[in-house]
């Protein structure tokens, strides 16, 4: 156990803890040469031998090294402490976005776009790096300042998909990221690219927005049944009052099909503030081609991830992605807080929990995967089908998304 005084690395003198969780626990330190401060943090000693676990710590501290940019944490070092891998970050003070949000709900549109602008900074940045950072949720923004100005920064490049040469493999075959900010190609098991981001900083912007997450709540299955298959969200369901061209960002942001999406998050943020001064666009969503395959096998398998979820919770926190394959590896957001001037810190403790399910054969493919049963009563017959009483169209010239007159 890690007491206050106690020396990590030959160099790092605990002050006082700042968060903790099942594999990770954060403090406050000194460096003794230095005496300057750092967030230092340290893996558990009963997470220590778990292979998975200590490729996301090296991983974390590996993919924000290679990025260069005031709106990502800064990384120190990184190295071992009786075999417990340590990682040395700067010290932020203020507040995640997450707690921003519980405690003061919507926020000014205005606001928002700031935010949007500097973790667009950040994502593009580590897009072009090869790094895709999948779980992209308001506890992973962090709200510091620097004199008078808020400063927005990435946190937690802890399941980030790495490309290169030199990169790790990040999961066997299974899902990976927090649930209710997942893009529709996670919750299906295919492959993520930077357009994952996109969504994901799409759901983030809705909760500013709005103060709700558009796709969370109830059981697992549900929720994923929401981001593949249900209407998609509107702003002025939650809001009476907002811009009216909104909701015709958020059907492009949360578009199904990946290509349709915003090309990159710069983009989406720039939308975001066009959005804020257009005038009100009729927009109809298009129906996706791919998405409308039918979702009962897919709900099927989602149920058994939530009941051995539930069994894995009653156990304890049980092994990650790696060591049990296939997993189902889901982040699950850390309880909101309340602001403070405290040092907070500069990354999460690690608090993931991990559920298993199996995945699909990989010989068969996501197409094939997502067909019907063919039997009467089964709810992919529910699933409805795009309207053939279409009479004109035309596009809208804000975000390219056709409109339908009907």
């Amino acid at each position: 156990m890690l007491e206050s005084g106690e020396v990590i690395g030959g160099r790092y003198r605990l002050l006082a803890p700042l968060a903790s969780g099942g594999m990770g626990a954060v403090w406050r330190a000194e460096h003794t040469e230095l005496k300057t401060e750092v967030a230092l943090k340290v893996m558990l000693a009963g997470a220590v031998g778990n292979a998975s676990s200590e490729r996301r710590f090296r991983r974390e501290a590996q993919a924000a090294a290679r990025l260069s940019s005031p709106h990502v944490v800064r990384v120190h070092d990184f190295g071992l402490h009786e075999g417990r891998p340590y990682l040395a970050m700067e010290l932020l003070h203020g507040e995640d976005l997450q707690a921003r949000i519980a405690a003061r709900g919507p926020l000014p549109l205005d606001a928002c776009a700031k935010i949007l602008d500097g973790v667009a900074c950040a994502i593009d940045l580590a897009h072009e790096a090869g790094i895709t950072h999948r779980d992209l949720k308001p506890a992973n923004i962090f709200l510091t300042s620097d004199g008078e100005t808020e400063v927005v920064k990435v946190l937690d490049f802890g399941v980030a998909k790495v490309e290169g040469p030199d990169a790790t493999k990040t999961t066997g075959s299974g899902l990976v990221g927090s649930p209710a900010y997942m893009s529709p190609e996670q919750v299906w098991g295919e492959p993520v690219t930077p357009s994952t981001d996109v969504w994901s900083l799409g759901v983030v912007a809705f909760e500013m927005v709005t103060g709700k997450n558009p796709f969370e709540g109830g059981a697992l299955a549900k929720v994923f049944e929401r981001i593949v298959r249900d209407d998609l969200p509107r702003v002025g369901d939650h809001l009476s009052s907002t811009a009216p061209a909104l909701d015709g960002f958020f059907q492009k942001a949360f578009a199904r099909e990946p290509s349709e999406r915003f090309s990159n998050a710069s983009e989406l943020s720039s939308a975001f503030r066009n959005a804020l001064v257009a005038p009100p666009a009729q927009v109809t969503a298009r129906p996706s081609r791919r998405w409308a395959w039918a979702i009962a096998p897919a709900l099927a398998a989602l149920a058994v991830i939530g009941l051995l979820a539930a069994q894995s919770s009653s156990a304890g926190i049980g092994p990650t992605p790696d060591a049990m394959q296939p997993t189902a590896a889901m982040e699950v957001p850390p309880p909101a807080s309340s602001s403070t001037t405290e040092p907070i810190a500069s990354a999460s403790p690690m608090t993931s929990q991990s559920m298993t399910a199996a995945a699909p054969s990989s010989s068969t493919s996501p197409a094939e995967q997502r067909k019907p049963p063919i039997a009467a009563g089964t709810r992919a017959s529910a699933i409805p089908r795009a309207s053939a009483t279409t009479t004109s169209s035309a596009v809208d010239p804000i975000f390219g998304i056709p409109e339908h007159k009907h």
